[in-house]
Formats: C-alpha cells, structure tokens, sequence
C-alpha cells in the first residue's frame, strides 16, 4: 500500500570549524555538511548535498552572502 507524500531525511555527514566569528556573539564558526533525501512511497528520488553554518556558542544558524 503507497501513502501519498514526500518523506525528506537529512543526514550530517562531517562538521568542521570554518573561518571567521559569528556576528552575534563573537563564538566559532561551524560547517556542517548534510545530505538530504527526498523520498516518494519509499522509493528515493534524489540526493541533495549541502553545507550550513552555525555558531558553536549561540547555536544560530548563520547565512553566508557571496558579493
């Protein structure tokens, strides 16, 4: 039996410190590196790789603006 919706798992797969201060609190930065899968009826569809940064005292989650 297929239950109609679209399941989305995401998986980290490193952390690592990157460069610069968080902007809030002055604390570390960390990368994350996640894996997203989207799934339909348990059948996977496709894989997305992405990287997210947070601060490892305030835990916000910090965005990054390329000029």
């Amino acid at each position: 039996m297929c239950f109609l919706g679209c399941d989305k798992v995401e998986t980290e797969v490193a952390r690592q410190q990157a460069p610069g201060f968080c902007p809030y609190c002055g604390g570390k930065v960390q990368a994350f590196d996640l894996i997203s899968r989207c799934r339909f009826c348990f059948l996977p569809i496709g894989f997305r790789f992405k990287r997210k940064y947070f601060c490892s005292l305030c835990s916000r989650r910090l965005v990054l603006y390329h000029f």
